[in-house]
Order: structure tokens, then C-alpha cells, then sequence
């Protein structure tokens, strides 16, 4: 109630999580006149991103309630740690996806391909000629860029010959010996 002013939709399965599409549409709704009603539809954009993007899990609908806390006091958020935090819930993410009866992995694969791609150039969809250069946020690069199909031909063997043999890659662009 503190962070949108009104009772959340929450999940009928589970009362922690609560509905992407209804703190979207709180957001949405804001008439963004007064400094609160700014700072609600910030708190609703940043709820969004914690669940959507950052903390992500196998609901693409629904957002942990967990997260609300940390945005109660707006003017502490943007001294919080959170590459810390999401790099720890990619490494949790990593150790529950190699357990052996571990059939998917959930969580924040999207951060982990633009992490990839940008460090490891033989394994990406887009050649990296054709990337625009790095803006922030540099995942957006990857998003709207012509993808190559020749990633797609490539087999395990040729991928484990080209993470071999690959060598270190400035992620601004050029190579280095």
C-alpha cells in the first residue's frame, strides 16, 4: 500500500507475487503533476525491471512482493548494490540450472547472453561489424540488431573449437594480442 497508494493484485497461487499488468497500469495512469505521483510511477518502472529483467524467474507475468521494501524510501534506492545483487542471483540461478536433475534454467538468462555475446563474439547471433556501438543500456544493441542464421548451422563441436580458440576481445571493439 505504502509503494502504490492502493491494494495490490497479487497472485491467486501464491499471495507473494503480485501482477506486472496491474503495477503497468498504475504506472501508466499517474498524471505525473505532483513530486509523489512521479515518484510512484518510478517505484512502479523500477518494480517492473526488478521483476521483469534484473530478478527474473519462470513468471513472466507476476513480480516477487519481496522486492517492495526496497523501494519504500525512495531517495536510499540509488545507493543500493543491485549489479551485486542480480550478479548474485545469476550465480544462484547457475548453481540450481547444473544440478543433475535440473531440466531448464529460469531466471536472468537475458543478462547472461548480453554478457556473453559482448565477451565472446564466436557465440552470438550478430556479427560484431554490424553491431551499433555500445550505448547504455548495452544489451540494447543486441535488440534490434539484423541477425546472421550462420550461428544457427554451427554444431557443439564447432562452437567448443571457436570458445578454444578465440581470443581476447575488447568489448569496445578491437582485438587484443
Amino acid at each position: 500500500m505504502a509503494i502504490f497508494e492502493r491494494e495490490p493484485v497479487l497472485s491467486r497461487n501464491s499471495k507473494s507475487y503480485i501482477k506486472f499488468g496491474w503495477v503497468r497500469c498504475i504506472r501508466d495512469e499517474e498524471p505525473l503533476d505532483t513530486e509523489e505521483s512521479i515518484r510512484r510511477y518510478v517505484r512502479c518502472q523500477i518494480f517492473c525491471m526488478l521483476g521483469s529483467t534484473l530478478f527474473t524467474d519462470k513468471s513472466t507475468a507476476y513480480a516477487h512482493a519481496m522486492y517492495l521494501p526496497l523501494l519504500r524510501n525512495f531517495e536510499q534506492i540509488h545507493t543500493y548494490s543491485w549489479g551485486t545483487a542480480c550478479l548474485a542471483h545469476l550465480y544462484r540461478a547457475l548453481y540450481c540450472a547444473s544440478r543433475y536433475d535440473t531440466k531448464e534454467m529460469d531466471d536472468p538468462l537475458n543478462l547472461l547472453f548480453v554478457w556473453t555475446w559482448e565477451r565472446m563474439p564466436c557465440i552470438s547471433p550478430v556479427s560484431r561489424h554490424i553491431l551499433s556501438p555500445a550505448e547504455i543500456p548495452v544489451a540494447m544493441r543486441w535488440s534490434h540488431s539484423d541477425r546472421s542464421t550462420t550461428w544457427l548451422e554451427k554444431t557443439v563441436v564447432t562452437f567448443r573449437h571457436d570458445i578454444d580458440y578465440m581470443q581476447e576481445v575488447n568489448i569496445y571493439g578491437s582485438n587484443e594480442s
